[in-house]
């Protein structure tokens, strides 16, 4: 497991909405810097400078699409 990884759960969290339970053994911490994240996150509810720019643009973009099609379907449903 490593930033890439949270990323990737983090992100499908997010733009899909979904829960998620983070299981891990110490048999996967692989360094010091993982475990500082997952410290963070447990703290902090963030992992710092885990998204990029180009990650936050997407997910953005995902959470406009997604409001869009929340805003025509209330329209429709009205």
């Amino acid at each position: 497991m490593n930033s890439i990884d949270l990323r990737r759960l983090m992100k499908l969290c997010a733009i899909s909405n979904r829960e998620a339970v983070f299981l891990f053994l110490e048999t996967q911490i692989l360094d010091t810097v993982f475990l500082e994240d997952i410290n963070a996150l447990l703290h902090t509810g963030e992992i710092p400078n885990l998204f990029r720019n180009e990650d936050i643009q997407e997910v953005n973009f995902s959470f406009n699409q997604l409001s869009s099609l929340k805003v025509l379907l209330n329209a429709l449903d009205s």
